[in-house]
């Protein structure tokens, strides 16, 4: 009775459970390509990909704390009049129509903010209207100002999670439609989750007790979780070589093994007893099997053979030490073994284990009657095998907010250059994603300032060189510890660094950048390189991270002074201008020592220059020019290159004047 009612209820909540889960698998789109999509890099491989993507009908932008939101944009043709869309419940969205930037419309979940103060209970459907040079959000009958609102864009930004947007509709001032969303919904068929609950709920019901029902709590977690929450365990353990749906799909499976394992155990299907197969064919069949799996991975070197065959060949181990002839226990293997050879060395050692545990923990009742020696030994040696196989499963620990490897920055590549006539006055530019290498203008053509100021010297001064050293998350770190291999490429006439966020305003350790490395390099600790090298350890290492209360910047300010001196004394030659980042106003105050430090090194040295851009736009400008804190827009880049040129050229005037 049991087992029918367990298979019958298995079969309604796989089927209930559709609208939850269809969505995991189904297939993933990119945004069609009305949209400008500029996304935090996701890598797979040594692949980009956007973390921006349409799945299960709808459209998903994630962002994070520590990474710049995700933004899609529609350049219309016609001014806008009216947009229309369905935004999910859940969702964290900003929307700006037209070229203002501080409209203050945030679509939280299950209300709308206007403003700082003002919000509103709200459905899916949002409906906002542009009349007479103003937004206007219509609510439940009522039509509420929502800002200013100039002819440009509509801008889609998402806000400290994720915002799922099912539908949007476009129209101009004259009520025509110029846009509607063809977001294809992947239809989900019940049969494979019918099957797949049905399957579950017979192995509960052939499973002794009720404790089993209890892991069915992690794909429950999984599947309710969301994306964005996936997104964050990424950003947390380093995991972003995964793509997102990727990492959910595979986190979705593996939650049902400790399921399926604790039904197993708990039945008697893979139990021992007394009474077994003694016939030898049951030993030439896991004997094929073990060569066949060798043949799979034959590609291996001679040393990993030696090793993959010493631990396919672990459970006869038992068989040669115990006083009993049940070859079950081999057949019962095989499954383990069918496992190794399909994924082969790296991907199939941690399930094939994870069988072989189940296995084992079934029959332990009846290896402790007969010989609990031989059964404790095989079960060190899968403990210690454990960790290893969690080592080669797990991808290599990229960093979501840098596009460059550690090898790439120490080896000072430039994300751009170009020259003009015959490259006597040589130009250099360092710094972050703001100057260069940033995913939010990526695939838009738009030119950063260096390339803008470059154009503006070929055809005010002519023979002109400039190479951008900039890249993202780089700091004044990463540019002093690059110097050396950045001077075998250009002995620069000017040297512009601009920076400060990746430095005092970027947290996200408990060391800044120079300790991490320090506390590496030490000889005295023999395990610094295991840790560095090891995936595993790494995981770990950043686990307890999270814990500490206080994060502290990439690079102290003291630590920040040394760079900059550390530049000066090193490019004697060279005349160098230090350029703190513009920020909008609610991270000045935060970067105003180290406006102060840069001017104090400055003054230091003759051939050091500070550059203060501040004084060119007010607050209310500097919202207009930067998209988010401190990421230059297109305009911004504009803006900012007019202003700098003039005193790029000034200083180039200066140097060949006697």
């Amino acid at each position: 009775m049991r087992i029918w009612l367990s298979l019958l209820i298995g079969i309604l909540v796989g089927y209930l459970s559709m609208p939850y889960t269809s969505v995991i698998f189904s297939a993933v789109f990119p945004v069609d390509q009305s949209w400008h999509v500029t996304s935090s890099v996701r890598k797979s491989g040594n692949v980009p990909q956007l973390a921006t993507y349409q799945q299960g009908g709808a459209v998903w932008l994630l962002s994070h704390h520590n990474l710049a939101p995700d933004r899609m944009v529609f350049h219309p043709q016609k001014s806008i009049g009216r947009v229309s869309m369905d935004v999910g419940l859940n969702s964290t969205l900003n929307v700006r129509v037209g070229n203002v930037v501080d409209q203050g419309i945030e679509i939280l979940p299950k209300s709308i903010r206007i403003g700082k103060k003002n919000t509103f209970e709200r459905k899916e459907q949002i409906d906002l209207v542009v009349e007479q040079g103003s937004l206007w959000l219509l609510l439940n009958q009522q039509k509420i100002f929502a800002g200013p609102a100039d002819p440009g864009d509509l801008q889609l930004l998402s806000s400290n999670g994720h915002a799922q947007i099912k539908s949007i509709a476009l129209f101009d001032q004259n009520k025509q439609l110029m846009y509607e969303s063809q977001w294809s919904k992947t239809k989900s068929h019940p049969v494979g989750f019918v099957l797949s609950g049905g399957i579950l709920g017979l192995l509960f019901g052939m499973s002794r007790g009720w404790l089993s029902i209890f892991w069915l709590s992690f794909p429950a977690l999984v599947s309710f979780g969301g994306p964005e929450h996936v997104l964050q365990f990424q950003e947390q353990l380093l995991l972003s070589q995964y793509l997102p749906w990727e990492l959910r799909k595979l986190l979705f499976i593996y939650s049902f093994l400790p399921f399926v394992s604790s039904c197993l155990i708990r039945s008697e299907l893979l139990s021992l007893h007394k009474k077994g197969i003694k016939s030898s064919w049951a030993l030439w069949v896991w004997g094929c099997s073990i060569f066949y799996a060798v043949y799979q991975n034959s590609n291996l070197p001679v040393v990993w053979m030696g090793l993959c065959l010493l631990f396919l060949a672990l459970p006869i181990s038992v068989q040669l030490r115990t006083p009993f002839k049940n070859n079950k226990w081999l057949l019962l293997d095989i499954p383990a073994v069918f496992i190794f050879a399909e994924l082969g060395w790296s991907s199939g050692m941690l399930p094939a284990l994870f069988w072989r545990w189940t296995v084992f923990l079934s029959s332990l009742r009846i290896f402790r009657e007969w010989n609990a020696r031989p059964a404790a030994d095989l079960a060190l040696a899968y403990l210690l095998i454990f960790p290893y196989s969690i080592e080669l499963i797990l991808p290599e620990s990229v960093n979501i907010q840098s596009q460059v490897t550690e090898t790439n920055w120490r080896q000072a590549s430039p994300s751009w250059k170009a020259s003009c006539g015959n490259a006597e006055h040589k130009i250099a530019f360092s710094g972050g994603s703001s100057t260069g290498g940033a995913y939010q203008l990526q695939g838009s053509g738009v030119p950063f300032y260096p390339e803008l100021v470059h154009q503006k010297l070929c055809s005010e001064i002519g023979n002109v060189e400039t190479i951008n050293f900039a890249h993202a998350a780089g700091n004044s770190y990463t540019l002093t510890r690059s110097l050396k291999a950045l001077k075998k490429q250009q002995i620069p006439n000017i040297f512009v660094f601009y920076g400060g966020v990746n430095d005092l305003l970027d947290k996200r350790y408990s060391q800044t950048r120079k300790m991490r490395e320090e506390w590496l390099q030490q000889k005295r600790l023999p395990w610094a390189a295991l840790i560095k090298k090891s995936k595993l350890l790494n995981i770990f290492s950043r686990l307890n991270q999270t814990k500490e209360e206080k994060k502290q910047p990439e690079v102290s300010l003291t630590e920040a002074q040394e760079n900059m001196t550390f530049l000066a004394e090193n490019l004697p030659n060279t005349t160098i201008i230090f350029i703190t980042e513009l920020v909008r106003q609610g991270s000045q105050i935060k970067l105003a020592p180290y406006r102060n430090m840069q001017k104090e090194v400055a003054a230091q040295y003759e051939h050091v220059e500070y550059i203060d851009m501040y004084p060119f736009w007010s607050n209310q400008e500097l919202t207009q020019i930067l998209i988010d804190t401190n990421h230059f827009s297109a305009q911004g880049h504009q803006d900012f290159s007019e202003q700098l040129t003039p005193f790029i050229i000034k200083s180039l005037l200066k140097k060949e004047s006697p």
